[in-house]
């Protein structure tokens, strides 16, 4: 994450959408206003030592700054205590146990906080966080889709789509991993159009479908194509070919 491009700013915008995503559940589940303070507190505070210890002890850590820090600022313990809860369930990884079973050994605000903060893994934080990753490494736009397709980010997120207990942040979460869902099936039909340019057959420049859209097994000359095919000039946005 340190090397993340603007990593602080990053963390920061994530931080502000937890807490969004944080208030939106509450509202919708009738939470107190007692609850709605402890739950903004936790969800602003809730990566405080990303940058200062290992990601695996964050939430514990996490946990234990913002505990010091509130009691030194006259919080009440009793209000301390639930923020510094939810933070450190927040970190909690129990493995293999299924969602269900997991859900048990949380406090009410830890499972809030918990899914406000898989909320910003879904939908377009997904997207653009490794749209963000692969432009640093210089990818090409095509090579970034082809990236995003093979990498774990769907995957990601499909497993923690189910790590939901409220009812208002089972839809949100339904809404936000259907938008990222059609956002890789364009992806994956994007790139299924695509074609590569594999040099000239006799003097001819020629081109192949990609896999999965393969005409036939032999190449396609570009001039047995018509201009006129909206098609025809994908060809060279995508594939960078000069027509001169």
């Amino acid at each position: 994450m340190r090397s993340f491009p603007r990593a602080a700013d990053h963390r920061w915008q994530h931080t502000l959408n937890v807490v969004a995503n944080a208030e939106e559940i509450l509202l919708g589940e009738g939470a107190d206003e007692e609850t709605v303070s402890v739950m903004r507190v936790a969800a602003l505070m809730h990566d405080i030592s990303m940058f200062t210890c290992d990601h695996s002890i964050h939430g514990r850590v996490s946990a234990e700054m913002a505990s010091e820090y509130l009691l030194e600022h006259e919080f009440s313990p009793d209000f301390v205590s639930r923020v510094s809860t939810a933070i450190a369930e927040h970190g909690t990884d129990f493995g293999d146990l299924p969602s269900s079973e997991q859900g048990e050994q949380f406090s009410w605000e830890g499972k809030v906080l918990i899914e406000a903060d898989i909320l910003d893994k879904l939908g377009a934080s997904a997207v653009t966080n490794g749209l963000m990753y692969l432009g640093k490494q210089e990818k090409l736009n095509f090579e970034a889709r082809e990236e995003l397709l093979s990498s774990s980010s769907y995957d990601r997120a499909d497993f923690f789509k189910d790590y939901f207990w409220t009812e208002t942040g089972r839809k949100m979460a339904k809404r936000r991993f259907s938008f990222l869902k059609s956002i890789w099936i364009g992806f994956k039909r994007k790139l299924s159009s695509l074609i590569c340019l594999i040099g000239k057959v006799d003097g001819s420049p020629t081109i192949r479908w990609s896999p999965g859209r393969t005409p036939g097994s032999s190449p396609v000359k570009l001039d047995e194509w018509s201009s006129s095919d909206p098609r025809f000039s994908r060809i060279y946005l995508e594939m960078g070919y000069d027509r001169s």
